[in-house]
């Protein structure tokens, strides 16, 4: 036996005397360290040269200290510092230990192994920087007092190149946020990332700091790291009156001690004092209980009143934070005005490319591949993900490293996100245990455990699947969903005549063998991330004999809660060739005798989203299933028109009818749906108004879709067969810019068949309608501004397209609202015009046929007159274009029937859509 184990065995020991390391745990960690007694670990670290001067400043520290084996699972087990430049030195080191590994284990056996020699990958060299859904260029405020202004802000704005807004930028633009997305989507892989690179900051290479923290100088700034569902787990069962600030930082206090970090308590409390820190709170979502939650959620809010001048980021998922329905529903939200509210965005192809090839070249430089095997796996991974049935699983970062992880060992990808999980479940369980030890000799495994006491694999996972479902369902019993040992203990114990010492044996079995269920903390369990849990729950409720009855009391009793684990339940019955079940619960959840309150518009949508996870084409193939389908897109059109639920989630709704086939007419039929505008006069301006005759003439109900716009591009509009369509400036535009499409064409949230279709230019946007004009033998073309202003403000004058004087927030899609992407065309019934025009205001921009003229008066000339050549669609770019109506990145002050924008007309915004007008007004085109 050598010094250094001797040691290792030492401080085990200790830990043990002291209660910080429980019996089943020590004794664990002591096999393990006999069984590998080759494993040398690292001596005590030496001593930094470094100090905190008066002002709690650390100075450079001249010798940093490796992580070894002074680090025990999540526990620190090396010597004490002895000046709290040491102890902050400490805490980095293990912290980024702690938070700098792939939070899914598993390239290869080896690595998934806690006793293996051989390093897990690095978070830091796969992770992909990720995007929200906000522009990188801040939307400008209309605080001018004349429309003139306006104008030009709104014109200098969209003359600027944008791009979107990356999650570290946000968070370093933002000493205060909240980052939301959906599951999977990155957020606690973001926060863990940020965790690490702050905790290694002092020992990167400025190289290293510049790739790690584009443009963010971290000198001096310390993270802190919490999950928010482990803080309302903590806090006493009757809860406080009143959140205060020390109830978090106990909470914090406690953690540290418990990894016998207690030394770094004080000076990190100085830090975070001085503004030297960032708090990652991790989760929101998780905290299930309304009470709790609110609690957490002030805690947070009084927390950050405390410690000003550090930064704080949360964390939660999208659908879990969002404005109450009601007025008498609590607002679980922090203040918007304190935290800005920022929106993961899916991975673009980009991204998607670029973690693939960091995947297998950080599996060439553990030596597990050649750099020629990598390559062909490379290659062979992207073209999987390139199948449309797979394509848009990979846009979601938590997929897309499922995918990587099966199609390494299986050298496939299945066609489901259910199989997906299904198949690394297996691989977390089974695979793992293919170890040896260094004598060659194979280690007793669970499987072969089971299989002693003439038990399956099968019988196992039933076990692992409903110890999952009783977790979740604690979710709303004010519990964390973890599973402690004795819970976990006694289930397992049934598989062997209820000997709770042979379950033991197997649990540690399971903490040195298997990745599916990870001690977070001693004697705590949990899964490597949550939608695991969510899949095995759903894999339990799927084999229930009232599947459909109890799915529909889950979402019911807590949508937010179940959505996900419901799904993947009907995804596992589809994959087992079990349509009925699916299909009954969605007639449950949305029956013939419409149910028209809120709870039942929330059941009709989330029978749309089963009728998603089951597949059209599976759907379609009974009566029964075609059925359900007409009925449940006809429920998902009555609810966008309803406005009853609140208007974010009407947007998801809208989503969903997207993916089922919008039914409505001049939404992604090829023809528009034309409103009749009758003759006469209306009033038109903006702070003069003024009267101005109309003949008779029909505009769109609704802007053109992707769906439509579409149909052009299938039919050669970017090629020389309809090139009479086009203006010869527009043609010149085009060929000089390689258009093939829209810009943005394939951006994931702008591509859905019933939003409006973005990024064209006024050139496109009039070759489309002389192509339908020409297709159709209709007189179809772009509105004139004064058509379009009728159509929107009636003939009364009205400054929106409601009644009232006064702005309605959540009436339109605005950047009020904070969605930054556009909705499906009519999901905005509040804002309808008299007409029964939709999304006149908001949404997107929309080009008018009219050029912009008399720039110093900024209005039309009195008399109106049609002649005077503003309807010319000839001319070049210098005869900008008029736009009406603002967007969903535009705030209220353009969202005003009167106001008006302009731009030159090659410009291809992502915020640029436009719609449809027929009359005689102007002969030709």
């Amino acid at each position: 036996m050598n010094d250094t184990l001797e040691q290792k065995l030492e401080r085990l020991r200790a830990l043990n005397e002291s209660g910080l390391l429980p019996d089943a745990v020590y004794h664990a960690q002591v096999e393990q360290a006999l069984v590998q007694a080759e494993l040398t670990f690292a001596s005590p670290p030496a001593k930094p040269a470094a100090h905190i001067d008066g002002e709690g400043n650390v100075t450079a520290i001249e010798q940093s200290v490796a992580v070894g084996g002074d680090v025990q699972g999540n526990v620190y087990i090396g010597v004490e510092p002895t000046n709290d430049a040491e102890a902050l030195a400490i805490y980095r080191r293990v912290t980024a230990h702690l938070h700098g590994r792939l939070p899914l284990r598993g390239r290869d056996v080896g690595a998934s192994d806690p006793a293996a020699t051989r390093n897990p990958l690095q978070l830091a060299h796969i992770y992909i920087a990720l995007n929200t859904t906000q522009q990188q260029q801040a939307d400008l405020a209309h605080d001018r007092s004349t429309e003139r202004e306006l104008a030009e802000l709104a014109r200098l704005e969209r003359d600027q190149e944008r791009s979107p807004l990356s999650a570290l930028a946000a968070t370093r633009e933002n000493r205060r946020l909240v980052l939301t997305g959906d599951p999977g989507s990155g957020k606690s892989t973001f926060a863990n990332y940020l965790t690490h690179c702050f905790a290694m900051w002092p020992q990167w290479t400025p190289a290293e700091r510049s790739e790690r923290l584009t443009e963010w100088d971290a000198d001096g700034i310390i993270p802190i790291f919490v999950t928010l569902r482990d803080f309302a787990h903590a806090l006493p069962g009757p809860l406080p009156e009143t959140a205060l600030p020390r109830h978090l930082w106990a909470f914090i206090t406690e953690r540290l001690t418990a990894r016998n970090l207690g030394f770094a308590v004080e000076p990190l409390h100085t830090l975070l004092d001085q503004g030297q820190a960032i708090v990652l709170l991790d989760g929101l979502d998780e905290v299930a209980s309304e009470a709790r939650r609110r609690f957490v959620r002030d805690a947070v809010a009084v927390f950050a009143r405390r410690y000003p001048d550090s930064r704080i980021l949360v964390t939660c998922r999208t659908l879990s934070y969002q404005p109450p329905a009601t007025e008498q529903t609590p607002d679980l939200r922090l203040a918007s005005e304190q935290f800005p509210t920022f929106t993961l965005a899916p991975f673009n192809d980009d991204q998607i490319s670029r973690f693939v090839e960091a995947w297998y070249a950080e599996l060439v430089v553990h030596g597990e591949l050649t750099d020629e095997a990598a390559a062909e796996q490379t290659h062979n991974l992207k073209t999987a993900i390139a199948r449309a049935d797979l394509s848009h699983l990979a846009r979601t970062p938590l997929l897309l490293t499922v995918m990587a992880l099966v199609h390494t060992h299986r050298g496939r990808l299945p066609d489901a996100r259910s199989l997906l999980y299904e198949e690394t479940v297996e691989m977390l369980l089974w695979r793992w245990e293919e170890l040896r030890n260094a004598a060659g000799q194979r280690v007793p495994t669970v499987r072969q455990r089971l299989h002693a006491v003439g038990r399956k694999e099968t019988d196992f996972l039933r076990i692992l699947r409903h110890l999952a479902f009783e977790a979740h369902s604690a979710g709303s019993q004010q519990r964390s969903a973890d599973i402690s040992e004795w819970t976990l203990q006694q289930a397992l114990a049934v598989l062997n005549e209820g000997k709770r010492d042979w379950a033991a044996e197997l649990i540690q079995m399971m903490k040195l063998r298997t990745g599916l269920l990870v001690e977070r903390e001693p004697s705590v369990f949990s899964f490597p991330h949550r939608t695991y849990q969510e899949y095995l729950a759903g894999c339990h409720l799927s084999v229930q004999a009232g599947f459909a009855a109890e799915a529909t009391e889950l979402i019911n009793a807590d949508r937010p809660l179940w959505r996900e684990a419901v799904l993947l339940a009907v995804g596992r019955l589809v994959n087992t060739g079990d349509i009925d079940k699916p299909l009954a619960l969605v007639g449950t959840l949305c029956p013939r005798q419409a149910v028209t309150d809120e709870a039942g518009w929330y059941r009709a949508w989330f029978a749309g989203e089963v009728l998603v996870e089951i597949g059209q084409y599976q759907v379609e193939q009974s009566p029964l299933g075609r059925d359900l389908l007409a009925h449940v897109r006809e429920r998902l059109v009555a609810l966008l028109a309803d406005a009853q639920l609140p208007a974010q989630e009407r947007v998801l709704a809208g989503d969903t009818l997207a993916l089922l086939g919008d039914p409505r007419p001049g939404v992604c039929t090829p023809e528009p749906d034309l409103i009749a505008i009758p003759a006469g006069s209306f009033l038109m301006g903006e702070d003069d108004l003024y009267a101005i005759e109309l003949p008779a003439f029909a505009i769109a109900r609704y802007p053109v879709t992707n769906a439509q716009y579409r149909l052009f591009v299938e039919d050669g509009g970017y090629g020389d067969k309809w090139r009479p369509c086009w203006t010869e400036e527009g043609w010149g535009y085009k060929e000089r810019g390689g258009w093939t499409e829209p810009r943005y064409w394939d951006r994931p949230d702008l591509a859905h068949d019933n939003q409006p279709v973005v990024g064209v230019s006024w050139y496109e946007a009039v070759a489309f309608a002389r192509w339908l004009r020409t297709t159709t033998g209709k007189p179809y073309r772009l509105p004139t501004e004064a058509e379009w202003e009728r159509a929107a403000r009636h003939t009364d004058g009205r400054i929106f397209t409601w009644e009232g004087e006064q702005w309605q927030d959540g009436v339109v899609n605005s950047s009020e609202l904070g969605l930054k992407r556009t909705s499906a065309v009519g999901a905005f019934p509040q804002s309808v015009t008299v007409g029964g025009a939709h999304d006149m205001l908001g949404n997107v921009w929309e080009w008018c046929q009219t050029r912009w003229q008399d720039e110093q008066e900024n209005k039309y000339p009195r008399p109106y007159r049609v002649d005077d050549g503003r309807e010319d669609i000839g001319g070049n770019w210098r005869a900008y274009r008029v736009l009406r109506g603002a967007s969903a990145w535009s705030d209220k002050g353009a969202h005003r029937c009167g106001f008006r924008d302009w731009i030159g007309p090659n410009g291809r915004d992502y915020d640029h859509g436009f719609r449809i007008a027929v009359s005689p007004l102007i002969s030709a085109l």
